[in-house]
């Protein structure tokens, strides 16, 4: 692994050798920010990240971009029927993809899923699709990747107690429908990424609130870190690791950054 000039001086900072590095990138790839940060147990140290990131910036190879691809679905299309509305979400759909693979350099093969539905990795590339009456959104990658798009409304009590738990609601403030939307396609984004879909939903626990436009998910004995992108009361959330999101926006948007 080559780290970049100011390598020595981030890591001396904070005792990280190369040699705890490189174990961390042999075991897995693809670890987010916060399995790092869990990794050297600095939970409140903010800066590791930030260190750790630019050291894998410079590095060159560990760290890549991605790009989550968003179309605004033609008003024309909105009034089929149930049938006929699902089958073009669905196409228009792949048709996000292809801006995306096309975007990322990668040239797609034939798209399967698994008998449970879930896509099946494509010339080892990953990929995932969303969608709802009005957009719909993919994203294609070299690692597990998920994405979720969900309008932002209203909903039952009941069903914030199915998403999180106490503790959960208890991590973040402010409106709670935006809230409850955030935890719900942040957890859908990573359930798709390993597909096992909603079946563990409840073992699928919000670890962290680190922004308005970012969290962190314990699943499966991993942390995922996860970033949301806001507009037109939508918002759509993608499982993003060490990757810079580089969003796309195909349509009537906008964004509420």
């Amino acid at each position: 692994m080559r780290l970049c000039p100011f390598a020595p001086l981030c890591l001396n900072s904070y005792m990280i050798t190369k040699e705890k590095i490189s174990v961390i990138i042999s075991v897995d790839r693809w670890l987010s920010c916060y399995d790092i940060l869990c990794f050297f147990h600095h939970e409140d140290h903010e800066e590791i990240i930030k260190a750790l990131i630019l050291i894998f910036h410079f590095a060159g190879s560990e760290l890549n971009t991605i790009y989550p691809v968003i179309l605004a679905v033609p008003y024309n299309k909105k009034n089929l029927s149930s049938k006929d509305r699902v089958a073009y979400l669905s196409s228009h759909a792949r048709c996000a993809l292809e801006i995306s693979a096309r975007k990322s350099c990668i040239r797609l093969g034939d798209l399967l899923k698994d008998k449970n539905g879930a896509p099946i990795c494509c010339r080892g590339n990953y990929w995932s699709l969303s969608h709802k009456p009005s957009y719909v959104a993919a994203v294609v990658a070299h690692a597990k990747i998920g994405i979720d798009i969900e309008e932002i409304k209203t909903c039952s009590e009941s069903l914030f107690k199915k998403v999180a738990d106490p503790r959960e609601w208890g991590l973040a403030d402010g409106d709670k429908f935006k809230l409850f939307f955030r935890y719900w396609t942040a957890k859908e984004a990573v359930l798709k990424a390993v597909g096992t879909g909603l079946k563990d939903l409840s073992k699928c626990r919000i670890a962290r609130v680190v922004d308005e436009k970012s969290l962190a998910i314990d699943y499966m004995n991993k942390k995922w870190l996860v970033e949301h992108f806001f507009f037109n009361r939508h918002i759509v959330s993608v499982n993003k690791g060490l990757y810079d999101i580089n969003w796309s926006v195909v349509g009537d948007l906008a964004s509420e950054e």
